[in-house]
């Protein structure tokens, strides 16, 4: 089993036995459109598209860069730009690691270097999780530009099983960074109104 499908199938147990209803703590309505969706994104990405013989389409992978980059728009810190700047250098920086191929979990490890990349943007975290999504696709591209020039042909792949897994490695390692940010601050102003 794919790592970024076990996490998604967890992240689904979760929910369905309540663990998660802390973060879906206003509106339950929430939790089961989070359910639905994580469910939609395993489902998809069980049937990539072969949409030419040169060219296979992760649709979870599309799916999940298109939902971060349309919460980026809604946002009111418009971080798009920058978001998807740093997960254009992001995937640059997960194509060289990928050469160098460390022996460690690959979709951990790029998914890592994909939350890493987007750590500067936690202020918008809007645009922090569109980098750390936008880097592992844009991996790809690079590496089918990079079979390109070398070799003269490639079948280039939008959204590899081993990018689809880094992409969700990279939201969870993003998602769990803003909720530590998120206690921090809390704990920050707990602690001032304790001590006036």
């Amino acid at each position: 089993m794919q790592l970024g499908v076990l996490l998604l199938v967890c992240a689904v147990i979760m929910i369905v036995f309540g663990v998660l209803d802390n973060v879906f703590q206003p509106s339950k309505r929430h939790k089961w459109v989070v359910f639905w969706a994580l469910c939609i994104l395993i489902a998809a990405n069980a049937h990539p598209i072969q949409a030419m013989t040169e060219l296979r389409v992760n649709v979870a992978s599309v799916v999940l860069l298109f939902t971060s980059f349309a919460l980026c728009l809604r946002s009111p810190q418009k971080g798009v730009l920058l978001g998807l700047i740093l997960g254009a250098v992001g995937g640059f920086a997960i194509y060289v690691l990928k050469l160098v191929s460390l022996g460690v979990e690959p979709g951990l490890f790029y998914g890592a270097a994909a939350a890493a990349i987007a750590l500067p943007l936690i202020g918008s975290p809007q645009a922090a999780v569109l980098a750390a999504v936008f880097a592992p696709l844009a991996a790809d591209c690079v590496s089918s530009v990079a079979d390109i020039i070398y070799c003269g042909y490639t079948v280039a792949e939008v959204g590899s099983s081993l990018m689809f897994d880094a992409q969700i490695v990279g939201l969870a390692f993003v998602l769990l960074t803003l909720v530590l940010v998120r206690i921090r601050r809390s704990r920050r102003t707990s602690d001032g109104m304790t001590k006036a």
